[in-house]
Formats: C-alpha cells, structure tokens, sequence
C-alpha cells in the first residue's frame, strides 16, 4: 500500500540553463539554438524564472529577431514580495 507522506519538496526541472543565463553577463539567444519556443512565450519564461529566483532581469527583442537577455545576479528585486502577482 502507497504511504503517505507529510510533506515531499518535489525537485524542478528546467529545459534552459536560467542559472547560467542570470549569471549577470548579457546574452544573445537565437530561437532554434538556444531554445525552440516562440519569442514571447520564452520571455515569459525568462521573467517566471527570474521571479521564482527572487531576480530583476531585463530583456530585449532585436531587429533581427534575436532575444537580449540581462540577469541581473545579486541584484534581487527590491519590489518583489510573495503575493506581488496577487496584488500587483
């Protein structure tokens, strides 16, 4: 029979290197290269990720279609709080 737990920290996955990308250098990635989702659900992506690791990051769409990614490492959010997208 299945036991029951009372509490379990269930580990997370990611399918891009968000750690290496916030690493505070500025980065250019190409769809198809460096992710394969279109552009504006990847900056979703980027910003969810910044704000579960408490992170201020800034992006860029260019010209050419190329996205501009600025982790902004051991610069936390001075806004950010745990019901900020409760009460924007």
């Amino acid at each position: 029979m299945a036991e029951i737990l009372e509490d379990y920290k269930f580990p997370r996955y990611s399918k891009y290197p968000f750690d290496e990308w916030f690493d505070g250098q500025i980065r250019e990635l190409v769809m198809g290269i460096d992710f394969d989702v279109p552009i504006p659900s990847m900056r979703a992506s980027i910003y969810n990720a910044a704000f579960r690791k408490h992170l201020r990051v800034r992006t860029h769409v260019t010209a050419s279609g190329t996205l501009i990614v600025e982790g902004l490492r051991g610069k936390k959010d001075p806004d950010w709080h745990e019901d900020r997208r409760d009460n924007p």
